[in-house]
């Protein structure tokens, strides 16, 4: 007889009842419904088979109780040799099927959870860089706008220097033009006096005549 298909909804039900016990949950046909992904035949099939294996094994150890407090059982243990069953097939191919799928999932959550891992990164990766383009772009525009202040400035002190050269020209310029009026101020001063004093003596000679 042909194994069971891994990836068909009851083996994947299977598996999922197979979890949900292990994790100590309820394993209901919703419960099984939700974890596996699949319809709710597949999993009222499986929940039933795994709740039905479950009952006859807590029925089989209930009944071994019962056996060994009434004192039915004999004591002794038994020999070494004797021989033990195999496991039946269809719970061999069933835990195989459990196993399988488990494996199977568990490989497919890995690299769910690569791709995951390799889109964070991408991502922060990407945003890391749109980051590192604006504080360039950032730094360029205050290395500019540092360089026109540093323009305006020395064109401002470059004003201010040949407005002070100006001044100073025309400052040597004032006290050239003061010294020379004041030269023929004295000249012209000197020229009154000896006017004045020719005046004065043709009056004397005149007098005297």
């Amino acid at each position: 007889m042909a194994a069971a298909d891994p990836h068909s909804p009851l083996v994947r039900a299977k598996a999922a009842a197979e979890q949900l016990a292990m994790e100590g949950n309820r394993v209901t046909a919703e419960a099984v419904r939700r974890r596996a992904g699949v319809g709710m035949s597949a999993a009222l099939a499986a929940s039933r088979e795994w709740n039905s294996a479950q009952g006859a094994s807590r029925a089989a150890t209930a009944r071994t109780s019962t056996v060994a407090t009434a004192g039915a059982v004999s004591t002794e243990e038994p020999a070494e040799d004797e021989a033990i069953p195999p496991m039946p097939e269809a719970l061999r191919r069933h835990l195989e099927g459990v196993a399988d799928a488990l494996w199977k999932e568990s490989r497919r959550q890995a690299r769910r959870d690569l791709v995951q891992a390799q889109r964070t990164h991408a991502g922060v990766r990407t945003q890391l860089e749109s980051e590192i383009a604006s504080l360039r772009e950032k730094s360029e525009r205050l290395a500019l706008a540092r360089e026109s202040d540093e323009a305006r400035h020395r064109d401002l002190v470059a004003q201010l220097r040949e407005e002070i050269e100006r001044s100073r020209s025309r400052e040597a310029a004032a006290e050239t033009e003061a010294q020379r009026l004041r030269e023929e101020n004295r000249e012209l001063v000197a020229q009154a006096a000896r006017a004045e004093g020719r005046a004065e003596a043709l009056q004397a000679r005149g007098s005297g005549s």
